[in-house]
């Protein structure tokens, strides 16, 4: 297994350990540098060949000791819809930067609901309060949809 240098157009470097994978490779370049996953562009350097997900890194030309540049997106802004229980879409905007708990926050002032009430989930799954909503990937008009709580039970019904 060996290395690759990971360079910022601000000059600065970080030595990462060679991944097979996109994901994993931008896993190890977040850990090193805090930039999230969903905001780097990864390419090789000098060809430029922005790496690709689906694909393996060898398969790209990413070698051991190899110059990756790291670019960072700036464009983390979105405008989503949030489904609320009666079925009815409402857009926010918001930046993937923002983590699930502000969001919710959006939603409780909207909404009219505390936010202990309700979760949100998006495509299958529950969101955690605490992840950035770039983790999830969400696009331009993408809908999150506003679960309730079930509240109650009988505890010892025989």
């Amino acid at each position: 297994m060996g290395f690759v240098k990971v360079k910022k157009l601000s000059g600065e470097e970080y030595t990462v350990p060679l991944a097979d994978t996109l994901g994993e490779l931008q896993r190890l370049v977040e850990r090193q540098t805090g930039v999230p996953a969903f905001l780097q562009r990864l390419a090789l350097h000098p060809e430029g060949t922005v790496l690709q997900d689906g694909q393996s890194l060898a398969g790209q030309g990413l070698r051991p000791n190899a110059v990756v540049l790291l670019v960072v997106e700036n464009n983390v802004a979105r405008n989503i819809l949030v489904r609320n229980t009666q079925g009815q879409s409402v857009s926010y905007d918001v930046q993937l930067t923002q983590t699930v708990a502000e969001l919710k926050q959006q939603v409780c002032e909207k909404e009219r609901v505390r936010a202990d009430q309700f979760w949100l989930g998006f495509q299958g799954r529950q969101m955690v309060d605490t992840e950035l909503l770039g983790n999830y990937g969400l696009t331009n008009l993408c809908t999150v949809d506003m679960n309730l709580y079930l509240r109650g039970g009988a505890g010892g019904v025989a």
